[in-house]
């Protein structure tokens, strides 16, 4: 059922070629920080967001860091024309993102767990807006677009995880009496995947018609992501690490059972 599960709440991007290794670790991900939550927090002093209503920020912020994962896949055509990039280092863009998918996935949802999904998932947009400004300032440096496509994928493994079990949370009856048992699945993989088809999209026709095709598709991403970032401060927390009890280092979080699973290795 883990696997049922991390695949219909969180697909990942379809056209990266490390796709198989990111969602192996996905599953590590999920088996902590996806949870059903046992201890909410249902205080929501300060927050715009309330009720049902709570939810649509946080999917809108998934959406936006998605959107920003994946708006790079129609601009490699665009960098392979330009001839400024070797076409080795264009493809090798998509193992620096996976590997920053991979980092997120694995440190975000412990540190969630720890700490509260909010304060995890409020820095996501913020990392994927300065990986934006990074990738359209580098257009013709190969170290600063390296750095920003790293910095796209954290972000995108932190709105997986931290992101992900925020809607589910939101989306219980704690804070949405209306829901349906899973609702909070259904709601993360529609802005996760929603992300990931408009941000290809929109960077494509702009990379194909848009002035400054460079740095345009990349620029909309950093306008939207503010907007986000204002938009989720709003937002109640759901886990109070004070009531959580977690025991043991964080070192300890990141180890897990699943890991030894013959099936984990070989998706790995």
């Amino acid at each position: 059922m883990a696997k049922a599960t991390a695949n219909s709440r969180f697909p990942l991007n379809p056209h990266s070629s490390m796709s198989a290794r990111c969602r192996g670790l996905t599953l590590v991900a999920m088996s902590r920080s996806s949870d059903t939550p046992t201890n909410l927090n249902i205080d929501s002093r300060g927050s715009k967001y309330k009720g049902s209503r709570a939810w649509l920020m946080v999917a809108l912020a998934v959406f936006i860091v998605a959107w920003g994962g994946n708006e790079f896949t129609p601009m490699m055509v665009f960098y392979r024309g330009e001839d400024v990039f070797s076409p080795v280092f264009v493809d090798a863009l998509l193992a620096f993102y996976a590997v920053g998918i991979a980092i997120g996935l694995l440190v975000a949802g412990p540190l969630s767990d720890r700490y509260g999904r909010r304060v995890v998932m409020l820095p996501a947009p913020i990392v994927a807006l300065i990986g934006s400004v990074l990738i359209a300032m580098g257009e013709t440096s190969e170290p600063i677009i390296f750095t920003g496509r790293m910095l796209s994928g954290l972000a995108l493994g932190m709105a997986m995880t931290a992101g992900g079990s925020w809607i589910k949370e939101l989306s219980s009856p704690a804070f949405d009496p209306t829901a349906k048992p899973n609702s909070g699945a259904k709601r993360s993989a529609m802005a996760m995947t929603g992300g990931f088809a408009v941000g290809a999209l929109i960077a494509g026709l702009l990379a194909e018609w848009g002035p400054i095709p460079g740095q345009l598709p990349y620029m909309i991403h950093v306008v939207l992501s503010i907007v986000t970032i204002v938009g989720l401060m709003t937002v109640p927390e759901t886990r109070q690490s004070a009531h959580l009890k977690v025991k043991g280092s964080f070192l300890s979080d990141l180890a897990s059972p699943s890991a030894k699973h013959p099936r984990f290795l070989l998706v790995v």
